[in-house]
């Protein structure tokens, strides 16, 4: 029987580690971004409610909380998509 200590830890060089700092801070820089769009978007539910239940064209039932929210969403996944592409571009770099 094995214990949790005897683990071979010889695969996790130190250049490994650090050739996958540069992806893991554009991840937080990514993530910081998409905070912020999503922050503006609950601060304007807070600070002018009215603004986001406004209709964008009178007689129009889309609000503009709706098109904000789709808005927040798409960010979403083109960051996501943003980090995968840059992410993979560097990766394979290295020659990952």
């Amino acid at each position: 029987m094995k214990l949790m200590s005897s683990i071979d830890t010889s695969s996790l060089d130190a250049p490994a580690q650090n050739a996958a700092l540069p992806a893991a801070r554009l991840g937080w820089a990514l993530a910081a971004l998409q905070a912020l769009i999503y922050g503006s978007f609950v601060a304007t539910f807070i600070i002018h409610p009215a603004t986001m239940t406004r209709a964008l064209a009178p007689g129009l039932s889309v609000t503009v909380a709706l098109v904000f929210g789709l808005c927040v969403v798409f960010s979403t996944i083109a960051l996501a998509g943003l980090y995968v592409l840059i992410a993979n571009r560097t990766a394979s770099g290295r020659g990952e």
